[in-house]
């Protein structure tokens, strides 16, 4: 029998134009929880939040600027109609297709400097 989170789950990505074969919760965090979503179109990034509706849409315009803008950030993934996110239980769901990477060291002098011109690059590209 399935929990009511996982019944949600599978009911929000029923919005969204992919067959899911699998979901695998991988952080859970006081406001935030993040699931792998393994479907036919490769493996997508699912993160649930709790946040205004009204303050997701500006964060997911947001997004979308920086994507027009060419800043290399994980692609949007839009609902079945076009929708940028999802929002019901208390919270909002948004869909990205999956990034790989490595959290930066601070101590390794070549991977701070790369840090910050990437910082310098979304600075430009959120104007």
């Amino acid at each position: 029998m399935k929990r009511v989170e996982e019944e949600w789950i599978d009911y929000v990505l029923q919005l969204y134009p992919y067959e899911v074969e699998e979901t695998i919760l991988l952080s859970v965090k006081k406001d935030e929880k993040i699931w792998k979503v393994k479907t036919d179109q490769g493996d997508k990034t699912l993160k649930q939040m709790a946040v205004r509706p009204e303050r997701m849409l500006f964060y997911k315009e947001a997004h979308l600027h920086l994507q027009k803008q060419r800043f290399p950030i994980a692609k949007l993934c839009p609902t079945k109609n076009g929708g940028l996110c999802v929002g019901g239980g208390g919270f909002v769901y948004e869909l990205y297709d999956e990034v790989s990477g490595s959290d930066v060291s601070y101590y390794n002098i070549d991977q701070l400097v790369r840090a910050m011109r990437f910082l310098g690059r979304f600075h430009q590209a959120s104007q």
